[in-house]
């Protein structure tokens, strides 16, 4: 019996010192812990530049297609009263369509749009002139000029910071692009234009 009593004894004492977690050992997990969420801020941060870009070219793509829309529907035949979507800066850009649906553009019916709300977000491209104006006839065709009074092919690079199409990727833009039929089309960055 002695010797049972001394072995129980003798592991207790063994298991006391085992419990719990040594000042090291807790030093690593914190740093550990530290490491895994300065990387999960990172990636968040990325992923909101990501959505917030990817909203606005959504926004800017539907405003096209409701400009076309409104155009198609009215038939103007005047060009003070086809619907529009103007390009200001490489942060603000305009529509005007019919809003109070009376069958004409009045004074007043241009929207005002400024991407600075939306991060870092701003159009790039190749040798963007602004103001760019898109206007859509009866048809819903375009006809897009430049600041030089310049037609141009419609191609609108939406970037988080500036970019243009040879540094364009999926990470940092969201393409555009109107055909002359009228036609929105929006892929992500890199993409093969058609």
């Amino acid at each position: 019996i002695g010797d049972w009593s001394s072995d129980v004894c003798s592991s207790d004492l063994a298991y006391s010192h085992q419990a719990g977690a040594s000042l090291m050992e807790l030093l690593i997990v914190l740093v550990v812990a530290a490491i895994l969420m300065t990387a999960a801020v990172g990636l968040f941060g990325r992923s909101r530049n990501s959505i917030q870009r990817q909203n606005a070219a959504r926004q800017f793509k539907n405003y096209l297609e409701r400009a076309r829309f409104d155009s198609v529907k009215r038939r103007p035949s005047a060009p003070d009263q086809m619907a529009r979507v103007k390009l200001l800066s490489a942060t603000a850009y305009s529509y005007t369509v019919d809003l109070n649906q009376n069958g004409v553009i009045d004074a007043g019916e241009t929207v005002p749009v400024d991407l600075s709300y939306s991060g870092d977000v701003q159009f790039g491209g190749t040798g963007l002139i602004y103001p760019i104006t898109i206007v859509f006839d009866q048809r819903g065709s375009t006809v897009t000029t430049n600041g030089a009074a310049a037609q141009i092919t419609p191609v609108f690079y939406l970037c988080n910071g500036a970019c243009s199409p040879s540094t364009s990727t999926q990470a940092n833009s969201s393409i555009i692009y109107l055909s002359p039929t009228g036609t929105v089309a929006m892929m992500n960055g890199g993409s093969t234009l058609p």
